[in-house]
């Protein structure tokens, strides 16, 4: 079964906030070994590419894995993760250079730059629009699971009051029709599709421009994971973050407090405290502290809190095609058991 993608995800606060590659010389694909300038970014530094992207896929540990990469002294993340170029209107009619004046003043001229962003796993035009600005950047996507996936964003939207019937009432009303039904249900299944969403990369992007992962890799064996991703970035590859093994942004049901980060943005205290940090960075400080707001206030469920044997099955073979695209694109297997014969 095959459904179009959605081309709204619902998301949270802190992340709303086509050519022919084959000309393409090798040597040009190492943006980073032109001669920069040590120091800090500034107006010499604008409408600089970056080099590196983590494009997703949502609810894959890609919080995980930007925290041991922002660790290496080679390279330079944004910090506050998920605040997307390519998939916010705003932000394009802005254009790049005004992105780079305002999220990467601070960033080292002498390290690599790259950020991480899930969405861009999520709609269908955005490989086009990332090669139209930056054909040379080198991009990573982690995958997991597709029903692991699905069951978490539908997770999400519970615990942010978005969804409140049980998963396979859920499964019920989409499947049943036979197209996406109304609502936050589209996003978790389509949140899975690794196939087809990566399918548009290798289209538009050099095959050794992509690297994809596996999450469960990352969780059995952090270290060798790593270590292939900083080979494929060329900086050194037997550096170890110390927060290597670490999970961040574990998913949950419920929240620690009853407040998402949209009314704590709100709050008169929280803004009059905004007041009186230095102008400059104020914008900066109130993103990053929502998106730890966000990951802090998800309570873990508890280990029998699972997906229904039933609705397991069904996903299996909703997926099941998207799969055999994955593997042929890959042209290796995938780390998914219930996937072995697709």
């Amino acid at each position: 079964m095959v459904f179009p993608y959605f081309s709204n995800p619902t998301v949270p606060l802190s992340c709303r906030l086509m050519s022919n590659a084959s000309g393409i010389q090798e040597e040009s694909l190492i943006p980073w070994k032109r001669s920069i300038s040590s120091g800090i970014a500034g107006s010499d530094s604008r409408g600089r590419n970056l080099d590196f992207m983590v494009i997703g896929a949502p609810k894959s540990g890609t919080t995980s894995l930007h925290k041991y990469l922002a660790a290496h002294p080679a390279l330079y993340l944004l910090p506050e993760k998920e605040v997307p170029y390519f998939t916010n209107p705003d932000y394009l009619a802005l254009g790049w250079d005004w992105y780079v004046d305002k999220f990467f003043s601070e960033a080292p001229t002498d390290r690599l730059w790259g950020k991480t962003t899930p969405q861009y796993m999520s709609l269908i035009e955005t490989p086009a629009r990332i090669w139209g600005q930056m054909p040379k950047v080198k991009l990573i996507a982690l995958v997991r699971n597709p029903v692991d996936c699905a069951y978490s964003w539908y997770k999400m939207m519970l615990r942010r009051k978005q969804e409140q019937r049980p998963f396979e009432q859920m499964l019920d009303g989409l499947m049943q029709s036979g197209r996406p039904g109304d609502g936050n249900d589209r996003p978790s299944l389509f949140i899975g599709e690794h196939g087809r969403m990566l399918e548009q990369y290798f289209k538009t992007f050099p095959a050794r421009q992509l690297l994809v992962l596996f999450s469960e890799d990352l969780k059995r064996d952090p270290g060798a994971v790593l270590k292939r991703l900083l080979a494929f970035l060329e900086v050194d590859e037997t550096f170890t973050p110390p927060n290597l093994g670490r999970c961040y942004h574990a998913g949950g049901t419920r929240q620690r407090i009853p407040v998402n980060e949209e009314t704590l943005a709100q709050h008169p205290c929280f803004r009059l405290a905004l007041k009186l940090l230095p102008h400059r960075s104020r914008k900066a400080i109130e993103r990053r502290f929502l998106f730890w707001f966000m990951i802090w206030n998800i309570r873990p469920d508890s280990s029998d809190q699972q997906m229904p044997g039933k609705s397991r099955e069904r996903l299996v073979q909703f997926y099941r095609d998207d799969v055999r695209l994955l593997k042929q694109l890959l042209n290796q297997p995938v780390p998914w058991p219930e996937f072995a014969d697709a």
